[in-house]
C-alpha cells in the first residue's frame, strides 16, 4: 500500500469517526432537550423525561470519557473504574428506559394520533422519540455483540495465529 492510500484511508477513517461522534453528540443533545421541554406534561409515563435527560447525559459522559483516556496505558485505576461503573450505569438505565416504554399501558395511544389533551404528552417528543432511542440502541447493542463474537470466532479459528479471518 502506498503512503497516499495509506493518507487517504486515515483521512477517510477520521472523517467517519467524527461524523459518527457529531450524530451521537446531537442525538444525546435532542434527548436532554426533548426531555427538558417536557419533564411535567407526560402523565401517562412520568419517567419518560426524565430516562431521556439521564439517558442523554449519561452518554455524554461516556463520548467524554473516551475522548479523555483515549491512551489504554496512561489510564489510573481510578479511570479505568470510572469508566466501568458508566457502562454498566448506562446499560441499567438503558433496560430501565426499554422497559418503560415497552410496558407503558396508556402509551400505544400515543401513535395512534391521540390528542395531546387527553394523555397530557406529546407523542412525537416524548414517546415516539423514546422508543426510537430505545430501538436505536438495541440495534447498536446487537451490531456489538456482533462484532465482537466474529472477532471472537475469528481469532479462535486461526488460535491467536497472525493470519486474516
Amino acid at each position: 500500500m502506498s503512503t497516499t492510500e495509506a493518507t487517504s484511508r486515515a483521512i477517510c477513517t477520521l472523517v467517519i469517526c467524527l461524523c459518527l461522534i457529531i450524530a451521537i453528540f446531537a442525538w444525546n443533545v435532542l434527548l436532554i432537550d426533548y426531555g427538558v421541554e417536557h419533564l411535567d406534561d407526560c402523565p401517562s409515563q412520568p419517567m419518560l423525561p426524565v430516562w431521556m435527560i439521564v439517558s442523554g447525559a449519561t452518554y455524554m459522559f461516556v463520548l467524554f470519557l473516551a475522548y479523555m483516556n483515549r491512551n489504554e496505558k496512561d489510564k489510573s485505576q481510578f479511570q479505568k473504574l470510572l469508566e466501568n461503573a458508566t457502562a454498566l450505569f448506562a446499560f441499567a438505565w438503558f433496560v430501565y428506559g426499554a422497559d418503560l416504554v415497552f410496558t407503558c399501558r396508556d402509551c400505544h395511544q400515543l401513535i395512534h394520533n391521540v390528542s395531546d389533551d387527553e394523555l397530557g404528552c406529546n407523542p412525537q417528543k416524548v414517546y415516539a422519540f423514546s422508543l426510537a432511542s430505545v430501538i436505536i440502541q438495541m440495534v447498536i447493542i446487537v451490531m456489538y455483540v456482533c462484532v465482537v463474537v466474529a472477532a471472537l470466532c475469528c481469532f479462535l479459528k486461526n488460535n491467536g495465529s497472525s493470519s486474516e479471518c
